[in-house]
């Protein structure tokens, strides 16, 4: 190919190779850099797309949704924005929380974003706060120890000296709590691999808020209220995976979206099924909260009501099975 443009040269006016040889040259360069801002600009871009990717929030599995949907708030009432992030200080995330109002959290027993001897801090939607020592032990009550409560319970309060500005969710006092349609709201794993025909792996990359839909069970304790899986409630339907620890179940009750659940147990770990086997469709995954109506009280008289009010829709009957922790 060289030789090829050698001759070519050959055959010009000998003032003209020169001329020509030089405007080679410089086109040459004039190419390479244009190739070179060219590079710098798909480097640019590629770092954005990467930034991008990094920062994707995702969150609850939802039958019909992918990672990136149902992040934003649905416009029920004020469960969106009561439903926090938690995490230890030195932690991108760990579990979930739902504010009651007047500087007071709720999540799980098991949830361990707080730490701290003397003085306990835990990060709230990534900001750092210092929790209220004059509050329980340091800021942290365990529900289980409040008066009138009676067996092991999975869920605490604490409490922050200057708690973020946001708005409060009730908490439900009534037991007709079974059989309706609720809203879930979480910061857990979400999609990862699909099993065909049955659901999908869970993937700690894609991490964050989410919020989907479901029916509480017919079938519940004193102690815990439950949810399954079922592709059959529509697009929405969720279900909780690790993370979502600490978040909350939503109903519509005497006309106020309440905090009728606290995320904290699912059938099995590290996937979720709305069918555990191609012969049994009708056997899906269960989730399973605390029971809210039984402790309200005992909650209430710790800690004070707010007035701010939530909102939700429909209901169905489902299954119940051995339980297991979503422990973070």
């Amino acid at each position: 190919m060289r030789q090829e443009n050698l001759s070519t040269f050959s055959s010009l006016p000998a003032t003209f190779v020169p001329e020509l040889l030089s405007f080679r040259e410089n086109s040459r360069k004039i190419v390479l850099l244009c190739y070179l801002v060219i590079l710098m600009k798909s480097l640019v871009i590629t770092l954005c797309l990467i930034q991008s990717v990094a920062t994707t929030s995702r969150a609850i599995i939802i039958y019909g949704v992918d990672n990136e949907g149902n992040q934003s708030d649905p416009g029920i009432g004020n469960i969106w924005n009561a439903v926090v992030e938690v995490a230890q200080p030195t932690q991108a995330h760990n579990a979930s929380a739902v504010y009651v109002g007047n500087g007071y959290f709720i999540t799980a027993k098991h949830v361990d974003a707080i730490v701290g001897t003397d003085v306990k801090q835990v990060k709230v939607n990534g900001a750092l706060y210092t929790l209220d020592s004059a509050f329980g032990d340091k800021g942290v009550q365990l529900v289980e120890n409040l008066p009138g409560v009676t067996g092991s319970v999975d869920m605490k309060l604490f409490k922050l000296l200057n708690a973020p500005s946001l708005p409060a969710v009730r908490l439900n006092t009534s037991s007709s709590d079974t059989g309706r349609a609720a809203y879930v709201v979480g910061w857990g794993w979400g999609k990862g691999s699909e099993i065909i025909n049955q659901g999908w792996n869970w993937d700690v990359n894609q991490t964050a808020k989410r919020w989907g839909q479901t029916v509480t069970d017919l079938s519940a304790t004193d102690e815990s209220l439950y949810s399954n899986f079922n592709s059959t409630y529509g697009t929405n339907a969720a279900t909780l995976t690790m993370g979502d620890s600490g978040g909350g179940l939503f109903e519509f009750q005497d006309g106020a979206w309440s905090l009728s659940g606290l995320s904290v147990d699912v059938r099995t770990m590290y996937a979720s099924y709305y069918n555990l086997g191609n012969t049994d469709p009708a056997n899906p995954d269960w989730s399973s909260y605390v029971r809210i109506s039984t402790y309200a009280t005992a909650i209430n008289n710790v800690i004070p009501e707010p007035t701010s009010v939530l909102l939700l829709f429909w209901g169905v009957p489902l299954l119940l099975f051995r339980r297991r922790p979503l422990r973070v």
